[in-house]
């Protein structure tokens, strides 16, 4: 079986965690795919959040 993590903005704001954090937790998993979700509307954040999801994603 293989592990799919979904990362939503609000279980990080929940949980205190950066987007870095949750993505070496699901590394830690074995995760082989890694979904990055937000509802929030704050298109910057979000641009902002994804150049860091894929800096961090250039080296899994």
């Amino acid at each position: 079986m293989q592990l799919y993590a979904l990362c939503d903005e609000d279980l990080l704001n929940r949980h205190k965690l950066s987007l870095s954090e949750f993505i070496n937790i699901a590394k830690e998993y074995n995760a082989v795919l890694i979904q990055y979700r937000n509802k929030n509307i704050d298109i910057p954040f979000i641009k902002q959040q994804l150049i860091q999801y894929e800096k961090i994603m250039m080296v899994f």
